[in-house]
This record gives structure tokens, sequence and C-alpha cells, in this order.
């Protein structure tokens, strides 16, 4: 899992918790949770809410 292998690499520990699709961004915005590791597409609006890592994961 993607989200594992950050944390292992950071060596910090690890909390997944499930969050509504359409509250994602904004809990964490309000720091709710540090990372979102999701199929997200990066669209403008997202941009200037959030950054983003390179792309990881193709959907078709």
């Amino acid at each position: 899992m993607p989200a594992l292998a950050l944390y292992e690499r950071m060596k910090r520990e690890c909390e997944l918790v499930e969050q509504e699709w359409d509250g994602m961004v904004t809990a964490l915005v309000a720091k709710k949770y540090d990372a979102i590791v999701a199929s997200m597409l990066i669209t403008e609006d997202r941009k200037k809410r959030v950054d983003s890592s390179e792309r990881y994961y193709f959907s078709r």
C-alpha cells in the first residue's frame, strides 16, 4: 500500500482513516490529517488549495 510505504520511508507512524470523498480536501486543509493517498485527479481548483506529488497512478 503506497501510504504505508511512504510513512515507513519517513520513519513515521501511520494511522489510516476512511473519509467521505467529498470532504477529503477540506479535511486536509483543516489539518484533520497529513496526506491524502487516493486516486484523485489534480485539477486547477485543487492546485489552488493543496500541493500534490508527482502522479504515481494512472487511471483509464
